[in-house]
């Protein structure tokens, strides 16, 4: 029963046109539509399926709606579970999708149950370490993180960043990304004397490999000014904090306000 399988993707594919201009309220109706359809297709078809319902998960989550990524992403994760059983390493990295779409909700709690479903099927995949096993690693950190459970977040990115430095180079960004992400943590603990080695190496490494100019290396900047002032150095940090503010303003990036200014004179 169903749909032609060229008709549901003409739909799929209008549906992601209509999403890509803002129309979303209409993409939608076509995806809840073409979600019905598919549902109807034979077994063959579930593989395909669960791949188009994480590709558009991710769409829906990073346009703004997690709740809709989510729906999808746990129906894609039942059907590579019936498809592939619950060890499989496709379903591991899946749960680790879906914890991100948790994390966007401001979910956390269950963020960490999926992420820590697939950091344990991981770590028995790559006994020896695996840079997809760091990745989740760091996710878990992030999960426990955002819940202020700063020991066992400060264990895990230590230990992300360890395994990342070992299987990739310590001048891999997702190295310096962990490593930054050590630093934010000591800095919300106010403990900016250990944060400070962190991010300067942090900043090193992102103005290295994306420039001075670029986003990461103006919050990584902010983040070290930020470790001095905690550390009494407002000197130092007084530098940092004024230029990486005001590029992080002027880009509109979020949180990021910088000083007011006069009107035109």
């Amino acid at each position: 029963g169903g749909a032609e399988p060229a008709t549901l993707e003409r739909l799929y594919s209008l549906a992601l046109t209509l999403h890509g201009a803002g129309e979303h309220g209409e993409a939608w109706q076509l995806f809840s539509e073409w979600m019905g359809q598919a549902s109807n297709q034979p077994a063959g078809e579930n593989a395909a399926r669960a791949h188009q319902y994480v590709l558009l998960a991710q769409l829906l989550t990073y346009g703004g709606d997690a709740e809709g990524g989510i729906a999808l992403l746990e129906r894609a994760v039942a059907l590579r579970e019936g498809l592939l059983g619950p060890d499989h390493p496709v379903v591991a990295r899946t749960r680790l999708v879906l914890a991100a779409s948790y994390m966007e909700a401001g979910r956390f709690d269950v963020a960490e149950h999926e992420t820590r479903r697939a950091v344990q099927r991981l770590a028995e995949l790559y006994p020896e370490g695996h840079p997809e096993l760091a990745k989740a690693m760091r996710d878990l950190g992030v999960a426990l993180h955002r819940q202020r459970r700063w020991d066992e977040a400060e264990r895990y990115y230590l230990d992300a960043r360890a395994m990342m430095r070992r299987v990739r180079g310590a001048d891999h960004t997702y190295y310096a990304t962990v490593t930054e992400d050590l630093g934010m943590l000591l800095v919300a603990r106010g403990d900016g004397r250990r944060a400070e080695p962190y991010l300067r190496e942090a900043l090193e490494l992102y103005r290295a490999r994306a420039g001075a100019s670029s986003l990461l290396s103006h919050r990584a900047a902010v983040l070290l000014g930020t470790a001095l002032l905690q550390k009494g150095d407002s000197v130092a940090a007084e530098g940092l904090l004024v230029q990486g503010v005001e590029a992080l303003a002027a880009r509109s990036v979020p949180g990021f306000r910088g000083p007011a200014r006069r009107g035109a004179d």
